[in-house]
């Protein structure tokens, strides 16, 4: 998957999530990005919180 200036917040969360565990890093998405996807975009965060 490739992520533009257009991509949805989950586009770019699924990204980092594979990029981050190819390389061996366990994280978590925390924080407004998780409060956006659970709202179905009720909520807006524009950045992304890992707890790693």
């Amino acid at each position: 998957m490739r992520i533009t200036a257009h991509s949805a917040l989950e586009q770019v969360a699924a990204v980092l999530a594979g990029v981050l565990r190819e390389a061996g890093i366990k994280a978590v998405l925390t924080g407004g990005a998780c409060a956006t996807i659970y709202s179905a975009g009720g909520y807006q965060s524009e950045d992304l919180d890992l707890i790693l």
